[in-house]
């Protein structure tokens, strides 16, 4: 018999906050409006919509899926401004991997997230005005 730690309600919220931020400030930044309808037919981040999600909303798993997040979102600040690196695409793809493997979708690869490909001015970061339905 094993006991596990369920994570708590202000970590499954800090999980939800992480993946707005993501989903509703960081990619638009890196993609045209049609691509983000396409991508927001993926559903990104969202194991609901995976068939064999193993996040069970364990304290351990809630943890591990919070760091993947905030690394991910590090390397994509770190890429902004300066070229893309092989730790930044190991690390990038290592916490891609973890998401997936608890149902957190997340397709997009390093390149696309390249400074070329920032569509942000940087003194108007806010400039996007695009966001995903919240159904």
């Amino acid at each position: 018999m094993r006991i596990e730690c369920a994570a708590t309600p202000e970590i499954e919220a800090y999980i939800e906050d992480l993946k707005t931020q993501i989903l509703f400030e960081i990619i638009p930044r890196y993609f045209s409006s049609q691509e983000l309808k396409k991508i927001e037919q993926l559903h990104l981040l969202n194991p609901d919509h995976v068939a064999n999600s193993r996040y069970n909303g364990l304290l351990q798993e809630a943890l591990q899926v919070i760091s993947s997040l905030q690394t991910i979102m590090a390397v994509i600040e770190c890429i902004r401004h300066r070229e893309i690196q092989k730790r930044h695409e190991i690390l990038f793809e290592k916490n891609v991997e973890i998401l997936e493997r608890y149902g957190f979708s997340f397709p997009l690869t390093i390149d696309q997230f390249a400074k070329e490909q920032c569509q942000v001015n940087m003194y108007y970061p806010n400039v996007s005005t695009y966001s995903f339905a919240v159904n």
